[in-house]
Order: C-alpha cells, then structure tokens, then sequence
C-alpha cells in the first residue's frame, strides 16, 4: 500500500467515526488542528509496521499537496462510503427475523 493510500484509510478511519470532522468542518483552522493531533497520534498507534513506515515516510510538501488536490478528498469520500456499505451488508435485512 502506497503512503497515499495509508494517508487516505487513516484519514477515512477518523472523518468517518467522529463527526466533529464531517462536512466542511475542517475548514475551521481549531478544528484542523485538532484533526491533526488525532491524525499524528493514531499514526503512532499502527500496529503494522509496513503501514506505520509509510506514513511515517510521507513529505509534508506531498501531504500539502495531497490536502490541496480535491480529488484526495473525493477519495477519503468513497472509502467512508465504502466502508458503510460493507457494514449495511452484514447488518440483518429489515425482513429477517430476529435472533
């Protein structure tokens, strides 16, 4: 997996379980800030050393440019979207009985 792809997974993993960085929220300069606090601080956390090594490995002047590139965004988008619905499909259909 490309530092790219480990920044748009990490990113996903935070945008898509709290809800403070929904939206256009990020825009707010405290709410950056503290996004990348959690950001660096989950990044420390990574038990797969291959993953941990890549993002480690990630420029600041490619990261900036990855942030700037709308398309970044568009992709942490589709993995969160990607994500609910691999839930949705281990979720009871509505017409199954209960346990």
């Amino acid at each position: 997996m490309t530092p790219h792809d480990c920044m748009i997974n990490l990113m996903a993993d935070l945008i898509g379980l709290d809800d403070t960085y929904k939206g256009d929220r990020l825009n707010d300069p405290s709410v950056w800030d503290r996004f990348m606090d959690e950001l660096f601080k989950r990044m420390d956390t990574i038990e797969d050393e291959e993953i941990r090594e890549s993002l480690g490995s990630i420029d600041s002047e490619d990261f900036q440019c990855w942030i700037d590139d709308p398309g970044f965004w568009s992709a942490i988008e589709a993995e969160i979207a990607r994500r609910l619905e691999v839930v949705k499909t281990l979720l009871p259909s509505p017409h199954q009985g209960h346990c």
